[in-house]
């Protein structure tokens, strides 16, 4: 009679546990499809929180312990950086439309005639010299000889420019999220680090503080000096007059982050000034990009050192693969991610992470530290 019993009993416990694993999957695949639309500006807030809570700390302290406000002023300043070089460029761009499209309607464009030597280049250059010349004398019909092949052309860039409108929202969104993770950084290291205990006995406060180090490293040394670089090229190409510089601005930014450098947009720009504005523009425009452009050389080290080191081709497999899959955003939330990703799984082969678990007082190093200065 036992055994019948037990077997019973076994029976309705699969089931039961079986019912429990199939209400906890569905519970878990529906959070995550409620979440999963947010989860780009989670992510970025979340680099943001712990890349500047060391200056949340600090400003909190000289505000006397007001986490509350120094998270405000801290938030305020960071969508101010945001809106600030991002309303410039759009409105330099909208001014630059006005121009050339009424002009190009009306036929007020000129095109300068095609050099000599053009047509004798091999195989392209009779084709090419053929249309810059009707494009000289006719800029009209050389446009609507071009239409057919430009349309798709036209649909592809107004798409990206959805994109980018739509990453510009996640970003606010995510900036202004990140004032209320600093005020809760405290309770939501703890829930991090005890869920890290329990997924990874013994080793979760470690995993932890690489994730911390890796992340700030990462947001700091190579996102940030790249947005703050491309920040002050931006500058100089709206004061000089350069056109195009929002286009200017963004490969600066994206060069930046995929640790190539600018110097080959600065030297461009500083030739085209040098070429068409005036000697005193040009002289001024090469004496503020020689700065920018070794701005994050001397930099980048600096921050880096305080962080982990991440192989460049992380960086440009993270920033590629970022932008495939979250469009423009993901060219922020890549690199940091898959940096992430790569640090814990060398740590996780070497059998030890690369952050001391322990700094010879019992605790360990925070996810978010707190410090007196930045």
């Amino acid at each position: 009679m036992d055994e019948p019993v037990q077997a019973a009993a076994a029976s309705r416990h699969t089931v039961d546990l079986s019912i429990r694993l199939v209400v906890l999957a569905l519970v878990i695949f529906w959070c995550g499809a409620i979440v999963w639309p947010f989860v780009e500006i989670l992510l970025w807030a979340l680099i943001l929180a712990v890349a500047v809570h060391q200056p949340f700390a600090w400003l909190s302290a000289r505000l006397g312990e007001r986490p509350v406000l120094a998270a405000v002023l801290l938030t305020l300043a960071m969508l101010g950086l945001l809106l600030g070089p991002v309303s410039l460029l759009a409105t330099q761009l909208v001014a630059n439309l006005q121009l050339v499209i009424p002009a190009l309607l009306q036929g007020q464009l000129r095109v300068p005639p095609p050099p000599e030597w053009l047509a004798a280049l091999p195989i392209v250059g009779e084709q090419i010299a053929a249309f810059w010349t009707l494009a000289s004398t006719n800029l009209r019909a050389a446009v609507q000889q071009l239409a057919p092949r430009l349309e798709p052309v036209g649909t592809t860039a107004l798409l990206l420019a959805a994109d980018a409108a739509l990453a510009f929202f996640k970003m606010l969104a995510a900036t202004a999220l990140t004032g209320f993770l600093l005020v809760m950084a405290a309770p939501m290291t703890r829930q991090a680090r005890s869920f890290a205990r329990r997924l990874v006995p013994g080793r979760g406060d470690d995993f932890i503080s690489l994730i911390g180090a890796t992340t700030r490293g990462v947001a700091r040394g190579v996102v940030g000096v790249a947005m703050l670089q491309s920040l002050l090229a931006g500058i100089g190409f709206l004061v000089a007059g350069i056109p195009g510089a929002g286009i200017l601005t963004f490969l600066v930014l994206v060069l930046g982050i995929l640790q190539i450098g600018a110097p080959l947009v600065l030297i461009g720009a500083v030739a085209y000034a040098w070429w068409a504005l005036d000697p005193l523009t040009a002289l001024l425009l090469t004496i503020w990009t020689i700065p920018v452009g070794l701005f994050d050389n001397v930099l980048r080290p600096i921050l880096m050192a305080r962080g982990v080191r991440v192989p460049m081709l992380v960086i440009l497999i993270g920033v590629v693969g970022g932008v495939l899959l979250h469009g423009l955003i993901g060219l922020f939330i890549g690199p940091v991610v898959l940096a992430i990703g790569y640090e814990l799984l060398i740590a996780w082969i070497a059998g030890e992470p690369g952050v001391p678990a322990d700094d010879g007082s019992g605790h360990h190093a925070p996810i978010m530290p707190s410090g007196d200065t930045p």
